[in-house]
C-alpha cells in the first residue's frame, strides 16, 4: 500500500528552491543516516533506538512546518482558479417562456434534479455547477 503524499512535489520543489532549500537538504542527509542506523537495531540499545526515531520525527515535523507555506499557497491559487458557477434555472426558463420558447421539456428535467429542493448540484466535465 502506497502513503499518500503531504505536499505536492511543486510544492517541494518550491521550498528547495527557496531560502530553506540548504536546510531541507540536511533534513534529508541526517534523516537518511539514522534511517540507517536504526535499520540495524540489533546493534543498539532500545534507549538508542528510541532516541534516534525520536530525532526522525523531530526532523519531520521540521521538515514539515518548512514545505507547509508552500503547498498552502498552491492549494489558495488553486481555489482562486476555480470558479463554481450557479444559475438561477427557473429564471433562465421563466425569461425563454416570455421570448416564446416551449420550456414544458425543460421544466420535465430539471424538476427530477431538484427532488423538491430548492438547490442541487451537478457535475459536468468535472466543473462543478449549482442549480438553484
Amino acid at each position: 500500500m502506497q502513503e499518500q503524499r503531504k505536499f505536492s512535489r511543486k510544492a517541494v520543489w518550491m521550498a528547495m528552491d527557496s531560502e530553506h532549500g540548504d536546510r531541507l537538504q540536511e533534513i534529508a542527509v541526517e534523516r537518511i543516516r539514522l534511517t540507517r542506523e536504526v535499520s540495524d537495531f540489533r546493534k543498539m540499545g532500545k534507549r538508542e533506538v528510541a532516541d534516534k526515531l525520536y530525532r526522525i520525527s523531530e526532523l519531520d515535523a521540521e521538515r514539515d512546518a518548512l514545505i507547509r507555506p508552500f503547498q498552502e499557497q498552491l492549494d489558495r491559487e488553486a481555489q482562486q482558479e476555480k470558479v463554481k458557477l450557479t444559475v438561477d434555472l427557473r429564471k433562465v426558463f421563466n425569461k425563454l417562456e416570455e421570448e416564446g420558447h416551449d420550456m414544458s421539456g425543460a421544466y420535465a428535467i430539471i424538476n427530477p434534479l431538484l427532488n423538491g429542493k430548492k438547490t442541487t448540484t451537478a457535475t459536468t466535465f468535472g466543473e462543478e455547477a449549482e442549480v438553484i
